[in-house]
């Protein structure tokens, strides 16, 4: 069996028109399922910075829970 953590930190500007950047912190686990090809993941998204002028809607942080099939 195999299990994998992540960190990912991502800083970028939504829309080269607008002057803002919008921050996210993201968390995350994925376990392989031996034998059968698949890997089931859950992630946490965690918004650090937003850009409320190109984007109106305030995100909240979210879970996110997926399961992966390879052919």
């Amino acid at each position: 069996d195999l299990s994998v953590f992540s960190v990912n930190y991502e800083k970028y500007n939504s829309n080269d028109l607008i002057a803002g950047f919008e921050e996210w912190l993201y968390f995350g686990y994925a376990y392989k399922v031996n034998g059968f090809n698949s890997v089931l993941k859950i992630q946490y998204y965690l918004p650090q910075t937003e850009d409320v002028t190109s984007n109106p809607l305030k995100y909240t942080a979210q879970l996110r829970i997926g399961y992966q099939q390879g052919f």
